[in-house]
């Protein structure tokens, strides 16, 4: 039998696996956006908006590991600014759908280029993400010694 380091506490596996049910029980804008995306452009389109979601949820895995949840606990001031201006770009996004709807779903090549930028900034200004990546990853991470980086990649 090996005595390996253990990359996470499988003790909290079940607590962790039940929270994250409830967490995606809700679609939010990422979800609305994939389906949009793959009605206007295919499955191409929301593969690419898929993989720039997927890079943003990268960056919050990392900002995790470092730390950045407890920088904003410390500063409450700097995370209710990145949450108002995350709202305020929701709130374009519905405003630009609402003022569009009617319109044909006709792919044009620059939309299709700006997909996964698209998809990128669609899930880091999203608040419902945010919180999980600063509130409630970090309380399944094991000792701070030990590799955070590697933890957060295997809990995301």
């Amino acid at each position: 039998m090996s005595t390996g380091y253990m990359w996470v506490d499988l003790g909290v596996l079940p607590a962790f696996i039940a929270a994250v049910v409830v967490l995606l029980l809700a679609p939010g804008p990422d979800m609305a956006f994939i389906v949009a995306t793959g009605l206007r452009d295919g499955r191409g389109g929301a593969t690419r908006a898929a993989l720039g979601i997927t890079a943003a949820v990268s960056v919050y895995v990392v900002l995790t590991a470092l730390g950045v949840g407890a920088f904003l606990a410390a500063a409450p001031g700097i995370a209710e600014v990145i949450q108002l201006g995350g709202a305020a770009y929701l709130s374009y996004l519905a405003w630009a759908t609402w003022r569009s709807s009617g319109s044909p779903l006709e792919p044009s090549p620059e939309q299709s280029a700006n997909v996964f930028r698209r998809g990128f900034a669609v899930n880091i200004a999203n608040p419902k993400i945010m919180l999980p990546f600063t509130a409630f990853l970090p309380q399944f991470l094991g000792e701070a010694t030990e590799n955070p980086v590697l933890q957060c990649s295997c809990w995301a």
